[in-house]
Formats: C-alpha cells, sequence, structure tokens
C-alpha cells in the first residue's frame, strides 16, 4: 500500500514538473499577445482644451470638474487706459465636467450680451503611439442664449419669439502630436445665429480655424491660432468678419493651466468671436487676454 502510494506521488510530481515550463510558456506567449493588440494612446496633445479662444482635441478627464476665467481686455491703443488693460473688458465664467472617458459637458456665461451657453464635446478617435490612429478626432457644439433686453431681438415684422436669442455652433477638430514639442490641429466650423442683422444677408457662417503649440519646456509653450470664414463674400463690407489671429504663452502645472495672449476677437463664445469680430490684426488691432483653468478630480 505504502508502495503504491509513492508511486502515485512521484508520478504526481513529475506532471507538475513537467506541466510547469509549458504553463510559463503559455503565460508569456497570452502576455505577449495582449501586449501586441493593446493600444497605447497618445497623451496631452495639448495642456488645455481650450487654446486661446479656439476649442482643442483635449477633453476634460472622467470624473473631472474644471473652472475656467476667460478674460479679453480692450483694444491696445496708448497710454490713456493703460494700453486697453483699464478699457471695457469680456469676461467669461465656465464649468465643465468629464462624464465619461469620452464626453463633457458645460455651462458658462459671458459679460457681452450676457450669453449663457451650454457645451458638449466628444473624443471620436484617439491618436495612438506607433501604428494604427495617426490623429486625435473630436466634436464640439455649443449653444448660447443672450439675456439682453426683448427689444434688441425683433424680426423684421418687429415681432419677438423667444428663439431669437439663441446662436448655435458646431465644430470637428482634427489634431495630431507630431513629437514631444509640437501638436497641430485643424478644424471645420459652422455657426448659425436665428436672427441677425440684415446686413449680414445670411444666419449661416462656415469656416475653418487652426491652431498650434511648441512646448519648449516640461511646463512652458508658445501658442498659435487663426480663424477665418469662408462665406463671406455676400456680406455688407461695414459689418465683414474679420479673420482672428491670436499667439501666447502658457504654464501648465497639472491641475492649473495658465495662458496669456494677444488676438484681435474680444468675443469669447465661439460663434460670437468668428461671426462679429471687427478687428483687423493687419492694421494692429489686438488686445490682451488671459484664460485661468483649475481642475478638481473626484475618481
Amino acid at each position: 500500500m505504502n508502495y503504491f502510494k509513492n508511486n502515485l506521488l512521484k508520478n504526481f510530481t513529475l506532471l507538475m514538473l513537467m506541466s510547469f515550463p509549458a504553463s510559463i510558456y503559455a503565460q508569456e506567449n497570452t502576455e505577449a499577445v495582449k501586449q501586441t493588440t493593446t493600444k497605447e494612446y497618445v497623451k496631452r496633445t495639448f495642456e488645455n482644451p481650450v487654446l486661446i479662444n479656439n476649442q482643442t482635441v483635449e477633453n476634460n478627464s472622467f470624473k473631472s470638474l474644471e473652472f475656467m476665467i476667460q478674460h479679453r481686455f480692450g483694444l491696445i491703443k496708448d497710454a490713456k487706459d493703460l494700453f486697453g488693460i483699464y478699457a471695457p473688458a469680456n469676461i467669461r465664467l465656465g464649468l465643465n465636467y468629464g462624464i465619461t472617458k469620452c464626453i463633457s459637458l458645460g455651462v458658462g456665461v459671458t459679460k457681452n450680451k450676457m450669453l449663457y451657453d451650454f457645451q458638449g464635446k466628444i473624443n471620436i478617435l484617439k491618436q495612438t503611439k506607433g501604428k494604427g490612429i495617426p490623429v486625435s478626432v473630436t466634436y464640439f457644439g455649443d449653444v448660447a442664449k443672450s439675456s439682453m433686453e426683448d427689444d434688441n431681438f425683433l424680426n423684421q415684422e418687429n415681432e419677438f419669439k423667444k428663439v431669437n436669442k439663441f446662436s448655435y455652433f458646431n465644430e470637428l477638430i482634427v489634431g495630431r502630436k507630431i513629437n514631444s514639442k509640437i501638436s497641430l490641429q485643424v478644424a471645420g466650423t459652422y455657426s448659425h445665429f436665428n436672427i441677425i442683422d440684415s446686413l449680414y444677408g445670411q444666419h449661416d457662417f462656415y469656416g475653418v480655424s487652426f491652431a498650434g503649440r511648441y512646448k519648449f519646456s516640461p511646463q512652458s509653450s508658445v501658442l498659435l491660432e487663426y480663424d477665418y470664414l469662408l462665406n463671406v463674400s455676400g456680406i455688407d463690407n461695414t459689418v465683414k468678419p474679420k479673420p482672428n489671429f491670436g499667439i501666447g504663452y502658457e504654464v501648465s502645472t497639472g491641475s492649473h493651466q495658465f495662458q496669456i495672449f494677444v488676438c484681435s476677437a474680444q468675443g469669447i463664445i465661439n460663434q460670437e468671436y468668428r461671426v462679429y469680430n471687427q478687428n483687423d490684426f493687419f492694421k494692429g488691432d489686438l488686445l490682451f487676454g488671459f484664460n485661468i483653468t483649475r481642475e478638481w478630480g473626484f475618481k
């Protein structure tokens, strides 16, 4: 009986020793397959969901709350108003929250025209490292409602309707992180106003936007943006929108971002600064501005 037990124990031990290398090989092979099939996404194409005036392909993190102050001073002219710093300013206060890893929602209020806005952002594609997806693609949209007096929104029949106070904006953004220093993006934009001055002759406006970043240190970057409307040929010259140009400097400390810049648009809401901008940067119509962002995580 003891002999039988000893043989059984020896056979069992031998079987375990023989199968051990095979199990190690199988485990290593499985891990190798996982490594080759798992996509590694590019991080921090931009440091902030907003670059000067433009939205970027970046989105708010999942379960993170972002508070942003966007401030635009007056036109830089002379020392009478400290080169626009003491001139009437435009300010927006906004809150954004990441409800999933790819979707965020936000609300805000802007001083000029007392615009209350609701916005949403969706990451459609994310750039991967190596072979795979070469660019990031993001959709952004907002709807804004003015709280100015109703008399400012009368139609051609001298009638007021609540929908007259609404405007809308949509854009599709394509961006790529070229390397650790350079990030670029381009966007196609669409703006719509339910009511607008008859001199514009239209309610819909299509445009393109370009934005870029050069990161020259772990925390500091140079920013650049340009916005151009395409269908402006039929607009009266007295109100024809001018392209927006901006260049700035950004400091990022993880949960804080600070951007200081000069640009030609004083508007802050996307459809407002694209369609109503009358400042020509080729003629020196520039103003100082800054964005301050603070983010809290709740994971």
